[in-house]
């Protein structure tokens, strides 16, 4: 059976009444229509991206309600090194939304202001808006999301729901089970105008015939048939793409004095900036703030949500407004830009540069493919006032990165971090493992390759600024749909809600990790210590380099955090940091997790590497799954499923091992069926 791909697929229904949506999914903004301006000798000419349209009467009665839900649930959003992320979708959004004469919007930010149920319904009921819409960034919110539909229904029955973001990968589900009445697909900006467009001609009314017509949402039709009509089309030019801190502060309601607590940060004291001297210099503004430089990527990683197949870079005149207004309105001279494709546009990425070396600006990225930028790449970065890029590594295995759909090799990603090094430039890495075809081998290999970027950088592994967390299959990507191939997480929406109540409000840790490698759980629950042990053995495998001279930055004595000891020298050892938090719930997870902590002083302990690798990793790993199942049977983990799939012996992508199994079952018979299954597979 070929690929399935998301088309426009239309079925004939009746009108009825309901309520529907809002295209709150990430994306690029969508010029909402433009105005005309008046040629007259006397006329001032205003730029097409800043006309709006003359009030349309029959606008005026439409309102909408752009609502987020709550993530990281219990997180103080006052506190860590980077500010809270913004929400530009919803910004840019609520922006197109104005331009094309829809002016009564209102924003709620759930996320940030935690109402209680009462107060969100009672906002609500007041309200009563013609569209709720909520921006559902990420498939763990899905109890949230769920939640929040319900009290907006009963508050306001009329009103409809709808919901944006990756989560609509589970449309069929959503559409079932919730008070949702539409999903929007991919970008959101066009397809919201014209929904609200929609929504200004027939109300309540449910003309499946008219829904058809708009691009990029997902519903529910006369039949109960699954109705998708492609993905939304995001714009090429993004002049609304930036955080508005006037959208973000009305969705603060009466907290809107939190927007400079919630959205700024000291840059001075982010691990990415604190190694280097110019962010101790007397004239650098203090403030760090986040925004985005691309949207979209280039890559289609098999783990990774994709929901909008395009790239885009952002518009640098724009942009160029905007750092003026950040400088001088909140004293910013940080910057961090969260694009998942840095330099995926050369040309972009170099005057991106330009433009926050203009600015004063000294700035970071977090994510970059190791091989968009080559040597003298990077040195322009660092020339102007980049301090750190942070490459999608994932791996050490050339195994997992085939199965990860990489494309690129563990020696592409070793001279990227080398030339990022000899740039002078700060790199933090970070491992995804657990993927289908993961063994103990290849985490061997991942630990090799730790340990020998660990000795390039001169710094012991346990010292270098590593994330590792384990493989979390979500909707819309080939590791979720594996799972469904397998049987692990089922296909009928009562099954599905099942896994989506399962994964709701958490994280890629081990704790939530279902395991569809096809390894024995007690293999694969020492996987994380594993490789820190083996990147330990690595580094310590032979003598040690003597320290680059040349190297200033990262031996420079002018600063409290030299390159690459940053994340390391801000933090006491797990034994201090124990002491430190001995009181309440954190010494309940001390004590509950002793094997846990063990682990993490012996990872920083230089004589576990004389002993012999069957020995330690034998007796280390039996004391880890028994720490595991004893937390099981106590309730504390709540694995999802403990049925064993078929390993994954080949080298390949989990898109095409998903494509074999795929081949083996009968074609989908409905139209419910193709279009849950094209949505699973992403754009």
């Amino acid at each position: 059976m070929g690929e399935l791909k998301l088309e426009i697929v239309q079925e004939s229904g009746g009108c009825g009444s309901g309520h529907g949506g809002c295209g709150c999914g990430s994306g690029h903004g969508e010029q909402g229509g433009c105005g005309g301006h008046d040629e007259g000798q006397n006329a001032e000419y205003i730029p097409p991206e800043n006309q709006i349209l003359a009030a349309d009467p029959k606008a005026s009665t439409v309102s909408f309600v752009l609502c987020t839900i709550l993530q990281d649930v219990g997180m103080d959003r006052t506190s860590g090194p980077f500010p809270v992320m913004p929400k530009v979708a919803i910004c840019s959004i609520f922006n197109h939304a104005k331009k094309a004469g829809y002016t009564g919007g209102d924003f709620y930010d759930t996320d940030n202001v935690f109402p209680t149920d009462e107060e969100m319904f009672n906002y609500f009921k007041e309200k009563q808006p013609s569209v709720a819409g909520i921006s559902a960034v990420v498939s763990t919110s899905y109890y949230q999301a769920k939640r929040i539909a319900g009290i907006i229904h009963r508050a306001s029955p009329s009103t409809w729901i709808v919901l944006g973001g990756y989560m609509a990968a589970s449309s069929n589900v959503i559409l079932r089970k919730t008070e949702v009445d539409l999903c929007f697909l991919g970008d959101g900006e066009k397809t919201f105008i014209e929904f609200l467009n929609y929504v200004k001609n027939h109300g309540e009314k449910r003309n499946y015939k008219e829904l058809e017509k708009i691009k990029g949402i997902a519903f529910l039709n006369g039949n109960d048939d699954l109705i998708t009509t492609g993905y939304g089309e995001a714009s090429t030019k993004n002049e609304f793409y930036f955080p508005d801190y006037d959208i973000l502060a009305l969705g603060l309601r009466d907290k809107s004095d939190l927007v400079e607590k919630y959205y700024f940060r000291d840059g001075v004291n982010s691990p990415w900036f604190n190694h280097d001297s110019r962010a101790y210099d007397q004239t650098q503004r203090p403030k760090l703030a986040i925004f985005w430089s691309t949207k979209g990527c280039v890559a289609r990683c098999t783990f990774c949500q994709r929901f909008s197949g395009e790239y885009n870079p952002s518009d640098l005149d724009s942009m160029d407004q905007h750092l003026a207004m950040l400088k001088e309105k909140y004293n910013v001279g940080f910057i961090a830009l969260g694009d998942e494709n840095f330099g995926s546009d050369k040309k972009h990425a170099y005057e991106v540069a330009k433009l926050m070396k203009k600015h004063g600006m000294l700035w970071i990225c977090g994510g970059i493919r190791c091989t968009s930028l080559k040597a003298e790449d990077l040195k322009f970065m660092r020339d102007n006032n980049c301090a750190a890029l942070k490459f999608g590594v994932e791996s050490g295995s050339q195994k997992i990165l085939n199965s990860m759909e990489k494309r690129f090799t563990v020696e592409n990603v070793r001279t990227a971090l080398k030339n990022a090094e000899d740039a002078g430039l700060y790199s933090p890495l970070g491992f995804c493992i657990g993927m289908p075809g993961e063994t103990t081998q290849t985490i061997l290999e991942t630990g090799n390759f730790m340990g020998e970027i660990a000795r390039m950088q001169g710094v012991p592994p346990c010292d270098l600024d590593v994330g590792l967390f384990y493989a979390l299959p979500l909707p819309g990507t080939p590791l979720y749909e594996f799972g469904q191939l397998n049987g692990v997480i089922g296909a009928t929406p009562d099954e599905e809600e099942k896994y989506l109540h399962y994964m709701s409000d958490k994280g890629t840790s081990k704790d939530n990790y279902v395991n569809l490698t096809g390894q024995p759980l007690k293999e694969v629950v020492f996987w994380d210590f594993l490789a820190a042990y083996e990147a330990m053995r690595t580094y310590y495998s032979k003598p040690l380099d003597s320290p680059d001279p040349t190297n200033t930055l990262k031996h420079n004595t002018n600063v409290p955090y030299p390159l690459h000891t940053a994340g390391s020298l801000r933090r006491p050892s797990p034994v201090l940091r124990a002491i430190a938090n001995m009181t309440g719930e954190r010494f309940y997870h001390y004590i509950t997790n002793p094997i846990t902590y063990l682990n993490k002083i012996l990872i920083r302990k230089k004589f576990v590497t004389k002993i012999p690798r069957p020995i330690f990793y034998g007796i280390m790993k039996n004391l880890t799954y028994l720490e595991y199942m004893a937390r099981t049977m106590f309730g504390a983990i709540q694995p999802f499923s403990r049925k064993q799939v078929p390993a994954v012996a080949e080298s390949e992508s989990l898109r095409v091992v998903c494509a074999r199994l795929n081949q083996q079952l009968p074609p989908p018979q409905t139209v419910t069926e193709k279009n849950r299954k094209a949505l699973l597979l992403g754009a």
